[in-house]
């Protein structure tokens, strides 16, 4: 009897089909979340590289105005807002300057990936930026015309 059902061959593809595709529809679920996450990611980025640069602004003089404007820019940046984890801005003292830092964490729901445990996956970004430096920058524009750059 196992000899007839190990030597018939028929439908052996169906079988094969069948279990193959839960791997392949994990993987492919995966790959939608982890666009989702990058997505996130990119937009956080932009978002604490606008609350730093404001938050900078005010960092020398007035620590809570720089606290205030960054996460007041952060507001305007990410879309959103209310599913931020953490947000902190923070002037770091160290010679010879200090840095204005911003941190935010978010939460982001996963949708096919969640079948397989993960409900929310963390993304997280930070911007430092030098504030407080005396150095004076002079910045010159120089246009070619002469077609020597082609």
């Amino acid at each position: 009897m196992f000899k007839a059902f190990y030597r018939n061959t028929d439908g052996g593809v169906a079988v094969i089909f069948s279990v193959s595709i839960v791997a392949v529809l994990c993987c492919v679920g995966a790959a939608v979340d982890y666009s989702r996450l990058n997505t996130t990611k990119v937009e956080l980025n932009a978002a604490i590289d606008a609350a730093a640069l404001a938050g900078a602004k005010f960092a020398t003089t007035d620590i809570k105005a720089a606290q205030a404007a960054a996460e007041e820019a952060f507001k305007g940046n990410y879309r959103n807002f209310a599913a931020r984890k953490s947000f902190s801005a923070e002037l770091i003292k160290a010679s010879p300057s200090d840095s204005f830092r911003v941190k935010a964490t978010v939460e982001v729901p996963m949708s096919i990936t969640r079948l397989m445990g993960y409900n929310t996956m963390p993304v997280g970004s930070s911007a430092d930026v030098v504030v407080g430096s005396d150095v004076d920058l002079q910045i010159a524009l120089a246009l070619d015309t002469t077609g020597s750059m082609r």
